[in-house]
């Protein structure tokens, strides 16, 4: 999982300033989600799939955040983003490795994402 916690500090008014990203729940998760038969579910099941999907808070956080404090346009701060994801990048040794399943089992071993390897 992911989870961004952004903390910043005012200097003129001595007062940090926390915005929470993490993730939540979806509304309609129940307690019983992660049981088989009653039973803590195995570990592939719980975690492999939909079913530990969980709601993104990272922009809900990332715009409390510019909305309190930031001066910039959002299309100014993403300037680099954008051109990454339209260009593309050159991906690391260790990234790919990973993806590839060389350090541990990677995204190939799901047959959904081992159609892109």
């Amino acid at each position: 999982m992911f989870a961004l916690i952004i903390l910043y500090w005012d200097n003129k008014a001595k007062k940090l300033h926390t915005f929470d990203g993490r993730e939540t729940a979806p509304s309609k998760a129940r307690i019983d989600l992660f049981l088989e038969y009653g039973q803590p579910a195995k570990w592939i099941n719980a975690v492999v799939g939909g079913k530990s999907i969980g709601v993104p808070g990272v922009l809900k956080a990332l715009d409390m955040a510019h909305k309190e404090f930031d001066t910039l346009a959002w299309s100014e701060l993403l300037t680099d983003s954008i051109s990454l994801s339209k260009n593309g990048f050159t991906v690391s040794h260790r990234l790919a490795s990973l993806l590839e399943g060389k350090i541990h089992p990677g995204l190939n071993q799901f047959r959904t994402s081992s159609i892109y390897f």
